[in-house]
Parts: structure tokens; C-alpha cells; sequence
């Protein structure tokens, strides 16, 4: 087999892997700092906000610190909605005034510049989105960091790519490898950011491109990020350490699934509502989140665990603590969780929406896995395995990232032992939540994608026939019809060219071009036939559009006759280039 592989492929994969190891390096090391400075600036403003203002201090999880609670307390809870609304207020007014696409899901806005708008973004994004992220965050805003560090890492790669003059093409593997390290590095995820840069931008497809990119860029992020905060998962399951040792509670898993898909659809009703009745909303753009935060600090009074990340509560529940959160109030903190972040980034609040599903999913696998033991003791002995396998699923559903989403948490939270029942709860609640995504931007597969138009379109024409695209009912003129006649029945329909029947039969085609050739002042004298083409390139109502547009390409026309294949001269409408176009078209909105 070796002997197969010629020096030339040898040279080129080397030449690639070079440049691409280059160049993702660059990418990690920028995406892995950005994610440091998100970090300390939700801290600061986590400690600048809830904690000078409203006097809490949120718990984390157990990898960033634990700061355990062992009471729910906040100082002055009636300050937590001036938290919430400041916050939302000043994050609205930078968007507002220096970068408008920064605001809302991160991850959204950068799968969208992938695919629609050629892998640009400015570089000011990254660096707004970073302030308002953590402001939003830090305010108390139900958002989480793996949208502003999607966006900021995009907009890494793109900016790189744009220095160093790349193809529209690499630019867009290089803004997916920064998205994918962004993330590795805010979760302490290398391995799922890695299969994240090619699995995001589609629902059931895969950016094959971007993988080795991805991978190098974020183990070099993930490692920029570990050396300085440490190696340990985000959350901890020591108190309660998981495994996977009871096959018959599989059922259970499966009908946890269901549950998670079931909530998925609530979250896109909630979330989709809330962003059109804001978009709706006769307000200048500034203000809107400051409305949302208001909105989440109400909530966040009587259901603290909305507020700002939440992964300290998710620590809890995996402690299974549950003096300091009780089961009735995980059942609250689920709705909450929906409606607050539905408010904060449906009002245009900066922020991404994987946290907060990752703290809806493990409510949920916390609260089932807690009534599951009551009733089958010895069948669920830990309830903390379903809080885990919980986030899989409810964000797998959610964001239709299954693969990438099963090893995420399971780097977040050391928990490979559970990789059997998370493959079965994420496929059923995946399958079950419909086409629908919490990242509008997504696209249903490569042909989907406008990236990769030109690349699908060959396909699409050779799919469709002539006899479906083709007008039927066509103006036509005799040979002896006057230049001038002809040239206004073309104005008046607007087409470039009129087939030439001669006792019903096909007999030539004349065009605009060949009308303008003649001097206006002869044109009432002469007759279509001193003009017209009588030698035609034809089309065939069974022949594909592919097959058409090649004709009229290497003919340099736009228009061809169809012709009954059993009479040469018996026409049956014309294809032109305009007909294809429209063809393409109708396609992509069937798909759509």
C-alpha cells in the first residue's frame, strides 16, 4: 500500500500539515488567552455586581474553586434585579454603539458568519463581546461562556486568516477551529472542542476540513488555560463518585431521553417567542436588555440558581445536597433556568446558551435520577449519574450536537464510565426533539449551507430535468416577421430571444444581440430570416439542467429550445440560464 502513495501526496500532506499546524497554533494561543481574559472579567464583575451590590456570592463548581454554601443566602435580594438591569443596560448600550452583531448567542452569530457571511468578523467582536459577556454574566444575566468564547475564538480565526490573505475557503476552517478552541478552553474540553469545530455548524452533517485544525488549536488552548487555572474537570463527583453498573436501569435512561427532548421543545417555544416579542418591541436596541435583566433579576430573587452561570448549583446537585437545594426547588429552577435565559438572550443580552442548558439538563437528570431511587433503590443507587447524562442530553437535543456534546461533559466532569447510558439517552432525546435548534443559524447539511453552494449546485441541476424548469408557453415569430416587431415583443416580455417557427416547425432563434446589430432605421425593412440562427444547440425535456447549461456555455448563449426528441423541429418551450437560476433556487427554499 505504501508503495501507492506518490511523493507528490507525500509533499502535499506534509505542506498542509505544516501549514495548518501554523497556523492553528497561532489560533490556540490567541483563543486560549481570550478565554483567561473572559474568565477573570466575569469574575470581576460577578464580584463587582452580585457581590458588592446584592451581597451573594454564587457558588461554583467544584473544579474552580467550590465555593460551597451551606444555606441559601443573599444579602439584599431586592438589589439583585438592579444587578441584572444594569447590567443588561450596559451591555446593551456597547453593542448598541460599536458592534451590533455581537449581541445574543455567540455561537449562533458565528456559525451564521460561516455560512453567510464569507468568515468575516470584524475585529472589533471578539473584543465587545468579551466586555458585554462579562458584564451580562457578572450582572447576574442567565447566560453562559461558551458563546462569547465561540465568538471571540471565530473571530481569532477569521482575523488570521484575513492578515494573512487565505481563500475564502480556508478562512472559514480557520474561523471553525477557533470556535472549537475557544471552547476547549473555557470547559477544559480539548477533545470535544476539537470534534465541536466541525460538528456546530450543522444539524446532520459534519465540516470534515476542520478537524485536524480544530484539534491542534484547541489542545493548544486547552493547555494555555490549564496551566494557569489547573487540570482538574469543571465539576467534581468525589462525594459521589459515578459508574455505569446497572444494565437493567437502561429504561430509565431511555425515558430520561424523552424527558430532555420534551423540555428541548419547551426551551425553543420559550426562547423563539421571547426573541420575535422583543424584536417586536418599538424600543431603541440599547434597552431591551436592560428589560430582560429586570426580567431575570424578578426570577432570580426567588430562584437564585439563574443567576450568571450556575455551574456552582449544578455541584451541588451532583453532591446530591439537597438541605441546601431541595428537590422541589431543582423542579422551580428547570422552568426558571428556560424563562431567565429566554429573557437575557432573547432581549439581545451578550452570552451564549450552552451553560444554561447544561444547568437545565442537570436539573432535570437530577430531580428524575432522585425520584427514580425512591421508587427503585436498588436499581438507580446513584442519582447524580442522571444529573450528568442529563446535560448530554438536553443540550444534544437542544443544539443537535450529539457526538461532540457526549464528550464535552464528559470532560467536564471525568465521567467517561457513563459514555454507554449517555449514547442512549442522547440519541432518543436527539431523535425526539425535532429539526429545531437553539442556534438558528444552523443548517441542515453541506448542501444546506451557502458555504458550500457552488460545490452542491452541480448535484442539484443534474437532479432536476429540463421539462420542470423550462417555459412552456412561448412567444414565437415567423421568418418573415419585420426586426422591429420582433425587437419590441422581446421588450415587451422581456426576454433576450424568440424562437423562429415556420409552419409550426422550428426553423431558428433570433436574439437582442442580433436585432442590435442592425441600424434602428432599418429595422422595419428587414426580416427576421436576414438574422436569425438557423444552426441550434437544443435541449431535450427528459435531459438534465446540468447537461442544458453546459450547451449553453460552450455555445456562449442564454437560451435553448426544447425539442420533441421523436421531431427535431416540433418545439416545446425554451430553457434559459434565468430558468436555471430559478430552478437552483426553488431548491434550496424546498430544503430550507
Amino acid at each position: 500500500m505504501i508503495g501507492l502513495i506518490s511523493g507528490s501526496d507525500v509533499r502535499s500532506g506534509f505542506a498542509y500539515l505544516r501549514k495548518w499546524t501554523l497556523l492553528s497554533v497561532a489560533i490556540g494561543v490567541v483563543a486560549g488567552l481570550g478565554a483567561l481574559a473572559l474568565l477573570l472579567g466575569i469574575e470581576f464583575f460577578t464580584t463587582l455586581f452580585l457581590g458588592t451590590i446584592a451581597g451573594y456570592t454564587p457558588p461554583s463548581a467544584g473544579g474552580e474553586g467550590l465555593r460551597a454554601v451551606s444555606t441559601i443566602v443573599i444579602e439584599r435580594p431586592w438589589l439583585i434585579p438592579v444587578c441584572t438591569t444594569l447590567g443588561g443596560l450596559m451591555s446593551g448600550l456597547v453593542v448598541s454603539k460599536l458592534a451590533p452583531e455581537a449581541k445574543g448567542v455567540g455561537t449562533d452569530a458565528a456559525i451564521g458568519a460561516f455560512h453567510r457571511e464569507h468568515a468575516l468578523v470584524r475585529l472589533r467582536v471578539p473584543l465587545v463581546k468579551l466586555l458585554t459577556s462579562a458584564i451580562t454574566i457578572g450582572s447576574g444575566g442567565t447566560s453562559g461562556r461558551e458563546g462569547p468564547i465561540a465568538q471571540i475564538g471565530a473571530g481569532v480565526g477569521s482575523q488570521i486568516a484575513r492578515v494573512l490573505n487565505l481563500t475564502e475557503q480556508e478562512r472559514r476552517i480557520a474561523l471553525a477551529a477557533g470556535l472549537g478552541a475557544g471552547i476547549a478552553a473555557i470547559f477544559r474540553a480539548p477533545l470535544a472542542g476539537g470534534i465541536l469545530s466541525g460538528e456546530i455548524f450543522y444539524k446532520h452533517d459534519f465540516e470534515a476540513e476542520a478537524l485536524i485544525p480544530g484539534f491542534i488549536a484547541s489542545t493548544v488552548s486547552y493547555s494555555i488555560v490549564g496551566f494557569v487555572t489547573g487540570w482538574q474537570p469543571i465539576f467534581s463527583t468525589s462525594l459521589h463518585p459515578t459508574g455505569y453498573t446497572h444494565p437493567e436501569a437502561l429504561p430509565l435512561y431511555a425515558l430520561l431521553g424523552v424527558l430532555c427532548a420534551a423540555f428541548a421543545h419547551l426551551l425553543f417555544y420559550v426562547f423563539y417567542g421571547m426573541r420575535h416579542l422583543f424584536e417586536r418591541l418599538d424600543i431603541p436596541e440599547f434597552a431591551k436588555p436592560a428589560i430582560g435583566g429586570l426580567a431575570v433579576g424578578l426570577v432570580g430573587i426567588f430562584v437564585p440558581s439563574v443567576l450568571g452561570v450556575g455551574y456552582g448549583w449544578v455541584q451541588i446537585a451532583l453532591n446530591q445536597d439537597y438541605q441546601v437545594f431541595p428537590v422541589t426547588l431543582m423542579i422551580v429552577a428547570i422552568f426558571g433556568e428556560i424563562v431567565a435565559l429566554s429573557f437575557t438572550l432573547g432581549s439581545g443580552g451578550s452570552g451564549g446558551i450552552f451553560g444554561p442548558c447544561v444547568v437545565t439538563g442537570a436539573m432535570i437528570g437530577a430531580t428524575f435520577g432522585y425520584y427514580a431511587q425512591q421508587m427503585l433503590p436498588t436499581v438507580v443507587t446513584n442519582p447524580s449519574n442522571f444529573a450528568i447524562v442529563g446535560m448530554m442530553a438536553f443540550f444534544g437535543a437542544a443544539a443537535k450536537s450529539p457526538l461532540a456534546v457526549i464528550v464535552m461533559v464528559a470532560e467536564m466532569t471525568g465521567g467517561y464510565d457513563l459514555l454507554a447510558p449517555s449514547m442512549l439517552t442522547v440519541v432518543v432525546a436527539y431523535l425526539l426533539s425535532g429539526s429545531m435548534s437553539v442556534f438558528a443559524n444552523q443548517v441542515g447539511n453541506l448542501e444546506d449551507s451557502p458555504a458550500h453552494a457552488e460545490e452542491y449546485e452541480t448535484l442539484v441541476l443534474k437532479n432536476i430535468k429540463v421539462s420542470d424548469a423550462m417555459t412552456k408557453n412561448v412567444q414565437a415569430v415567423s421568418p418573415k416577421t419585420s426586426l422591429q416587431i420582433a425587437h419590441d415583443l422581446m421588450e415587451m416580455d422581456s426576454v433576450g430571444g424568440l424562437p423562429v417557427l415556420s409552419g409550426g416547425k422550428l426553423a431558428g432563434m433570433v436574439t437582442r444581440t442580433d436585432i442590435l446589430k442592425v441600424e434602428p432605421s432599418e429595422r422595419g425593412q428587414k426580416t427576421v430570416d436576414s438574422v436569425m440562427s438557423p444552426k441550434l444547440a437544443v435541449a431535450y425535456p427528459d435531459e438534465d439542467l446540468f447537461s442544458a447549461l453546459t450547451k449553453m456555455i460552450s455555445r456562449s448563449v442564454g437560451r435553448l429550445p426544447v425539442i420533441d426528441p421523436k421531431d427535431a423541429e416540433a418545439i416545446l418551450g425554451i430553457i434559459t440560464r434565468t430558468d436555471i437560476g430559478r430552478a437552483i433556487q426553488r431548491s434550496r427554499s424546498t430544503k430550507s
